[in-house]
């Protein structure tokens, strides 16, 4: 149905819920020309993680909900990873010193998905523009590989739709 949804596994099954985005949140991505295989991504990954990391992962987590539904003023502690980012980082050096460059100025940059894209959460339309100038910027001033595009997204508040037509 849209929006943020948060799921978790009870009992084995698995449950879901969903809430609203605060709408100042303008998601931009940068999508690089070059391809990670979620498999790669997925082997970088530790076969367990210290509890500290969890627990701080788990407040970042909550944190993050609070930042995406009612204080965008949030993001970017809220998207601070100790789990999988800086482990995958080198598979993706571009993308990584791309949201290196982006947390440095302050803007809530992180892998989308497995990678190599790079989502930043802007909060609201003029610090979307101030995030896509800097990505120009730094994709401009490094040896970067050529064919990134940028994107100024929005946030889906209605899901995926099945729209049936009647035969003729």
């Amino acid at each position: 149905a849209g929006r943020l949804a948060i799921s978790w596994e009870e009992d084995g099954s698995f449950r879901s819920t969903a809430v609203d985005i605060d709408p100042q949140i303008v998601p931009v991505v940068a999508i690089p020309a070059y391809e990670l295989s979620t498999e790669l991504a997925r082997n970088l990954l530790p076969g367990s993680v210290p509890h500290a990391a969890a627990a701080a992962n788990s407040g970042r987590a909550a944190l993050l909900v609070q930042a995406l539904t009612r204080d965008p003023s949030l993001l970017l502690p809220g998207t601070v990873d100790a789990l999988h980012q800086s482990q995958r980082a080198p598979a993706m050096l571009p993308s990584a010193d791309l949201i290196r460059t982006l947390r440095a100025a302050g803007y809530a940059a992180v892998v989308s998905g497995a990678g190599p894209t790079v989502m930043t959460l802007a909060a609201g339309p003029a610090q979307a523009d101030a995030v896509e100038a800097l990505i120009s910027k730094h994709l401009e001033s490094s040896d970067l590989p050529d064919g990134w595009r940028v994107l100024r997204l929005t946030v889906d508040t209605e899901g995926a739709k099945v729209i049936v037509h009647p035969r003729k």
